[in-house]
């Protein structure tokens, strides 16, 4: 359940800083941390603080009014004990006329004390009974009252001068005694003894609702002091949930980066892929940022690939180019001998037989053994025979030197040069090379070529590259319908003869055009547009490379500024157009 939890918050957190920066998503975290520490600390120091001022407030106030009760009941006890200390200072009539001012003047402060004890403490909440309270000011004031009607003027008409008498003396200390000993008195005194006790108690209780507030004062310290560390601990683990959630956020998609970044390393595996998230905007950037370098990296290395294997096929063609030259030469060299010495051969054969014509008529009847070894040599039929001998010698060694030609046309493979050629023979040359495919075979007749040369200039180029260019497609032509041909029957391919033709013709006063047309089975449209890529072929395994029409490709356009135009249909054959600048394209 917790992890669910924690999940759907990390979703939810995911969610919200999808865009944001990594630099961002940590300040966010750490300002949210510090910000709670700040906020529960501040709500803390606040809220302990408001009470806590609001509970000193009232301790300071009990604290004052315990004083002034306190005050009240030291100066009532004052009051009570004044008769008492009359009766002593009767006998120095100064002393006791200076306290009894001192009397009159806290009798008239005791009043306004009690004035204002009436007004102030009648709303305040110090564990003081209201109606007890008040219970107790009416009794103060009905014992001042008293006091000021009875005790007051008593105490104020005991008055000695200064060098008073013996009888003045006893008359006034007599005179006080029996107050003091009066029944009036004494319940007098028994009453404002009371209200004394009553006024400490009352004292008392105030002190106790003092204390009452210090330990609530203190109870709201500790309090205080739980919420700010609480505040902090809450921040702290806050802070350290936001980080893990944040890391989290930014370490997962890195993490899986690396592994993707390991894997491509060290499986060279180039078509590996970084997964991208939508959890964070970073780490997406840079897993596009890393899948594009691999694509460029993979479409670099394809390159390299074919680069290697044109280079390849170039050197192959190059040596094969070489050994038909050496071969060429080789043949060349004893078949010109043979065909140089057939003419003397053939004037010398026909020389021998005008002498055996002569022979013949000078002598119709020669000896019985030469008759027996004409006879037996058959030399009419030699004689007969002898020119067609030699006219087929000829045949031959013509053709071989049209091969040798051939050959040595085809050897120019590796020549790096522009150079003036008649493109009618390069095509000559090419069909007489491939003539082995063309003748007829066990399963198929002969494969058809039908030339249709325009009058067309001699063309610059690289005289080589061309011929293989030609060479890739008129094999390709050739290829084509050997796999129509090899699904029907011998009769068929009489009845609808496979056919390859080649026309040439001018486009414009600057362009020719090449056509190699066949009725083979056509290419589906669903692959024309891949026909030129590298290492792209419909052959079977070990039957092409896919590299001969992109070599082409790169031949006509690339290097002759040309262009290669595929015109194909299923079922109704292929036309390849090759369009060429008469004269050298500027670069």
């Amino acid at each position: 359940m917790a992890d669910l939890t924690i999940g759907k918050y990390q979703r939810l957190l995911n969610h919200f800083s999808r865009d944001w920066s990594i630099a961002r998503k940590v300040c966010w975290a750490s300002g949210t941390a510090i910000f709670t520490a700040i906020l529960g600390t501040s709500v803390g120091l606040f809220v302990g603080n408001r009470y806590a001022i609001q509970t000193v407030a009232e301790i300071r106030a009990a604290d004052i009014r315990q004083e002034e009760l306190a005050h009240f009941a030291d100066d009532w006890m004052v009051i009570l004990n004044y008769p008492f200390e009359s009766l002593y200072l009767l006998r120095y009539p100064s002393q006791f006329q200076d306290r009894q001012r001192q009397h009159l003047d806290k009798l008239a402060e005791l009043r306004r004390e009690l004035v204002e004890f009436s007004v102030t403490m009648k709303d305040k909440e110090d564990g003081i009974d209201a109606a007890q309270w008040q219970k107790l000011m009416n009794r103060l004031n009905e014992s001042m009252r008293h006091y000021q009607r009875f005790a007051s003027p008593l105490l104020q008409s005991l008055t000695l001068r200064p060098g008073y008498t013996t009888q003045e003396y006893e008359v006034a200390h007599q005179t006080l005694v029996n107050f003091l000993v009066s029944d009036a008195y004494r319940s007098f005194y028994l009453e404002l003894n009371s209200i004394h006790q009553e006024l400490l108690t009352t004292a008392e209780k105030v002190e106790e609702q003092e204390n009452v507030g210090t330990d609530q004062l203190q109870e709201i310290r500790q309090i205080q002091a739980l919420i700010v560390g609480g505040s902090l601990f809450v921040s702290l683990l806050l802070g350290i949930f936001l980080s893990l959630m944040a890391g989290k956020t930014i370490t997962t998609p890195l993490l899986e980066l690396t592994e993707t970044v390991q894997k491509v390393t060290t499986e060279n595996n180039l078509k590996l892929r970084a997964s991208i998230t939508q959890e964070d905007r970073t780490t997406a950037d840079l897993s596009i940022a890393f899948n594009q370098l691999v694509e460029w990296a993979d479409l670099y290395m394809s390159e390299l690939h074919q680069a290697q294997s044109r280079l390849v096929h170039s050197e192959k063609m190059s040596s094969l180019g070489k050994m038909v030259a050496g071969i060429a030469h080789e043949i060349n060299n004893p078949a010109g001998f043979v065909y140089s010495n057939l003419y003397h051969a053939k004037n010398y054969a026909q020389e021998l037989q005008a002498l055996v014509a002569l022979y013949q008529e000078a002598y119709p009847n020669p000896p019985q053994h030469l008759q027996e070894a004409i006879q037996e040599s058959d030399l009419e039929f030699i004689q007969g025979d002898l020119d067609r001998v030699f006219s087929s010698m000829e045949v031959g060694t013509g053709r071989i030197r049209d091969i040798v030609k051939s050959l040595r046309v085809f050897s120019r493979l590796d020549e790096a040069e522009f150079k003036t050629i008649d493109l009618h023979e390069s095509i000559e040359s090419a069909l007489t090379i491939l003539g082995y495919r063309l003748r007829e075979q066990n399963e198929r007749p002969e494969i058809q070529t039908i030339r249709d040369y325009g009058s067309v200039p001699p063309i610059d180029c690289f005289a080589g590259q061309l011929n293989q260019a030609l060479m890739h497609l008129l094999t390709n032509a050739i290829d084509a319908l050997d796999e129509r041909d090899r699904s029907r029957s011998y009769q068929e391919c009489l009845n609808q003869p496979s056919q390859i033709r080649i026309a040439t013709a001018l486009s414009d006063s600057e362009h020719l055009t090449i056509t190699i047309a066949d009725n083979g089975p056509g290419i589906p449209e669903a692959i024309q547009p891949k026909l030129f890529d590298p290492f792209f072929t419909t052959k079977p395994v070990g039957m092409g490379t896919g590299l001969g029409l992109s070599i082409t490709y790169q031949i006509v356009v690339e290097h002759h500024r040309g262009q290669l135009i595929c015109r194909s249909a299923l079922n109704r054959g292929t036309e390849i157009l090759v369009v060429l600048p008469i004269h050298r394209a500027n670069s």
